[in-house]
This record gives structure tokens, C-alpha cells and sequence, in this order.
């Protein structure tokens, strides 16, 4: 009999995922950790659109799942060597709605960090070789409304602790750079005349017009701050003194 510990380790996700590269193909794959991580690795690999999540549902034994998921739809594959499917995409959630498990949210804000920051990296084997992913980080961060990010052991980072009035900051997505400053006495982000109370705040505006499949971002691990005419990831700051 399987225990306990081993089922809970067999958690993890099956996903379908789209892109307006391939019209009515989709891509049905698994991953242990969120799938909009997994999505963010995706979209590394100089496609000319992002991938969108479609649907995905955390499941029991998730990568035999997935298999048999594969061999039902194994007449609509495009490519044997390939996780893509060209079917009806209702076909394919009502193959999900036949697993027990728990649908994806996918408006929940799930900090996902860039793979080049993250402590440790996870292989997992698939029908192909495209399924390595990277493990999260374990200084994840929420943000607030006031300039003020929190980690999940009860620290906090403020703004105004760190930065010097008018200092630059600037973000990065899909290749695209946006330059800020930061205002000290708001104590908030300016960017073109509009102002962000958190790093995240800024981060995430930007991922929305260039990265739409971003739903959540990490300003303190995207962002990056000029000091001494060099850019630096903020993660590496230290507080003023």
C-alpha cells in the first residue's frame, strides 16, 4: 500500500496550454510545480507568441495521467515527438473533468521567479525532452499597497530603505526595457507620469503589455537599479546607510 508521504509527493499538475502560432493545436503537459511557472519557461524559447494557459488540474500520479491522456488523443497529435494535439479544446477538458483533483485558479497570484534566480533545478521525463523545470525559490515575496514587500517568514522590504530619491530602476519583459525612478517623498515607482506603490506593482504593469501569460511578478527578483552607471539586480541591494 502506497503511504501517505508517497501520494502527496505524486501530486502535481496537468496543463493545456495555446498559442496563436498554431491555430486549434494544443500543447498537454505536466509539471510538479504551478503551471504558470511552467509557462514562463516556455515563452524563453524565442517563440513569436507567448503561451496561454488554458486550463490545468492539480491530480494524483500526474505523470501516468497525462500518458494516458496522450494515448487517448494519440490519433490528434501533430508530431509523435511532440506534445501538441490538434482537436477541439472542449475535448480536452472534458478528459480533465474525468480526473479527480482541483482545477487551477488561474487569476490566483502565484509568484513565479525567473529560472536564473531559483536555488535548485528538477528534471522531469516526458514523451519528450522539453520538460525540464526549474523549483522555486524559497524567498518568495508578496506585495503590498504602500511600498512594502513581505516575505512569507514575516521580514519585510520598504522602498524608502533602499533607494535614493530619484535613483533609476528599470524592468525587463520578453526583451522589453522600461526605465522608472523612484520618488522618495511618495515613496513609490514613476514611470511616464504614472505612479506604482511596490516593485511588483511596476513589474506586473509591464508583463501586461508585453507578457500577457504573466498573471503575478516579483519586482525585488526582476527588477534592477542603477548605481555607480551599473545595473544591478536589486535582489543584490543593500540597505542605505
Amino acid at each position: 500500500m502506497m503511504s501517505s508521504n508517497k501520494l502527496s509527493e505524486d501530486l502535481g499538475y496537468i496543463y493545456c496550454l495555446s498559442n496563436e502560432s498554431y491555430k486549434d493545436i494544443y500543447k498537454i503537459g505536466f509539471t510538479k510545480n504551478d503551471p504558470l511557472s511552467r509557462i514562463t519557461q516556455l515563452n524563453t524559447t524565442g517563440l513569436l507568441y507567448p503561451f496561454k494557459l488554458e486550463f490545468a488540474k492539480k491530480v494524483k500520479q500526474y505523470q501516468e495521467k497525462e500518458k494516458k491522456i496522450h494515448q487517448i488523443l494519440d490519433k490528434n497529435r501533430v508530431n509523435q515527438n511532440r506534445e501538441f494535439f490538434k482537436i477541439d479544446k472542449n475535448e480536452i477538458k472534458n478528459l480533465f473533468d474525468l480526473m479527480d483533483g482541483e482545477w487551477f485558479d488561474i487569476n490566483e497570484q502565484i509568484l513565479d521567479l525567473p529560472s536564473s534566480l531559483n536555488s535548485s533545478e528538477s528534471s522531469e521525463s516526458s514523451e519528450s525532452s522539453e520538460s525540464s523545470e526549474s523549483s522555486e525559490s524559497s524567498e518568495s515575496l508578496e506585495s503590498s499597497d504602500d511600498g512594502i514587500q513581505t516575505e512569507y517568514n514575516g521580514k519585510s522590504k520598504n522602498m524608502s530603505d533602499y533607494f535614493n530619491d530619484g535613483e533609476q530602476i528599470r524592468h525587463k519583459s520578453n526583451d522589453h526595457i522600461l526605465n522608472a525612478r523612484y520618488n522618495a517623498s511618495s515613496n513609490t515607482i514613476i514611470c511616464k507620469n504614472k505612479e506604482y506603490n511596490s516593485l511588483s506593482a511596476f513589474a506586473l504593469d509591464h508583463h501586461n503589455k508585453y507578457n500577457r501569460c504573466r498573471t503575478s511578478a516579483n519586482g525585488w527578483n526582476e527588477c534592477e537599479y542603477k548605481r555607480n552607471n551599473k545595473w544591478i539586480k536589486i535582489l543584490k541591494i543593500d540597505m542605505r546607510t
